[in-house]
């Protein structure tokens, strides 16, 4: 969305947990206008809080795009997605999940 804090939030699935990236918008005149930020995390639990942040940022970003490994299991899948789409309170976090396939 034009305007918006954040650009794009992308997580990709890792061997030992997850890559998470977004690009933010500075309000910095002097730098890019785009800051990426990233974060290796292992576990729902910290995912959820690296999420969270984001969500602080900007509370109207919907979606969220997931690359999961080549040897992810549909069941893995539907479970980040589940991840992605809530959290622990049961608040919405993505409601838009798009998945792309790994590189």
């Amino acid at each position: 969305r034009p305007g918006s804090p954040i650009k794009k939030i992308w997580l990709q699935t890792v061997d030992d947990g997850f890559s998470l990236q977004a690009w933010v918008r500075t309000t910095d005149v002097r730098s890019h206008d785009l800051e990426e930020r990233s974060w290796d995390i292992q576990g729902t639990q910290a995912l959820h809080e690296a999420l969270l942040q984001l969500k602080k940022i900007d509370p109207t970003h919907r979606r969220i795009v997931l690359t999961p490994l080549p040897t992810s299991t549909t069941e893995d899948v539907v479970r980040w997605m589940d991840v992605l789409g809530s959290a622990p309170d049961g608040s919405i976090l993505f409601p838009e999940i798009v998945i792309e396939p790994a590189q």
